[in-house]
């Protein structure tokens, strides 16, 4: 500023090839501090820049973590419901299999039952039968007493 301020002094007193160096010095020294001063902008970008993707960074490693947790805490739970239905699976056929053998051995004690009721009356009429034939040719006690 000081500069300039002097180019207009020398200007206005004539000495325009005097104005003229200053002029050069001060558009010299002004475009040395737009220099710096894009510099220091450009590296403030830079840090805000790098402390942005630094943040952006730290969030997508949170993300990425509770992504990785939520998918471990799904297939863990996956894996208890799966394991609970085999185990359900299991009891139902074990149930099942239970169910069957005590039908089958009740079924096995009534057809034995029946069976041997059949041998049974079997039996019984093949006696009544030996009984009728062997007591025709005797004579009863009742048949001697009218006689």
């Amino acid at each position: 500023m000081e500069l300039r301020k002097k180019e207009q002094t020398l200007v206005k007193q004539g000495h325009y090839d005097e104005a003229q160096k200053v002029k050069g010095k001060a558009d010299a020294l002004q475009s040395r501090e737009k220099i710096k001063i894009d510099e220091d902008v450009s590296e403030s970008v830079e840090r805000k820049l790098c402390q942005i993707r630094k943040s952006h960074e730290l969030e997508i490693g949170v993300f990425l973590k509770r992504i990785q947790r939520d998918r471990n805490d799904h297939l863990k739970e996956k894996t208890r419901n799966s394991q609970r239905f085999l185990q359900r699976n299991k009891n139902q056929i074990h149930d099942l299999l239970v169910k069957h053998g005590q039908e089958s051995k009740r079924i096995v004690a009534v057809l034995k039952k029946i069976l041997f009721n059949i041998k049974l009356g079997n039996k019984v009429e093949s006696q009544k039968s030996k009984l009728s034939q062997s007591s025709s040719p005797l004579k009863s006690p009742h048949s001697m007493k009218n006689k």
